[in-house]
C-alpha cells in the first residue's frame, strides 16, 4: 500500500525525539519517537509502507510483520486525520 503524506503539513521533530504535525485546517497533531520515525521513514521511502517497514525492521532489528501492523494502523491514522491519503 502506499500513502501519500500531504506536503503541505509541517512535521516539527521535537528535543524529546517526538513529532509535531500540523494540518492545513490549523490542527495540531503530536506523536511519540516511535510516530516521528513512522513519518520520516514513509516520507523517505516515497509512502511506500512496505519498503518504511523494512528499512525500520533493519535499522532497529525488529521483526517485519510486527513493524507492518504498527506502520499501517500510523497511515490509517494520518489518513483519518488529513495529513495522508491512500494512493493504492
Amino acid at each position: 500500500m502506499l500513502v501519500r503524506l500531504e506536503q503541505s503539513v509541517p512535521a516539527t521533530i521535537t528535543a524529546d525525539g517526538g513529532i509535531v504535525l500540523l494540518s492545513r485546517s490549523g490542527r495540531v497533531f503530536r506523536g511519540n519517537g516511535t510516530a516521528a520515525t513512522i513519518w520520516q521513514t514513509l516520507a523517505q521511502c516515497n509512502g511506500d509502507m512496505d519498503e518504511a517497514t523494512n528499512v525500520i525492521s533493519r535499522t532497529y532489528q525488529r521483526p517485519a510483520p510486527q513493524l507492518r501492523a504498527d506502520v499501517e494502523q500510523f497511515a490509517v491514522d494520518l489518513v483519518d486525520r488529513g495529513l495522508a491519503t491512500v494512493i493504492q
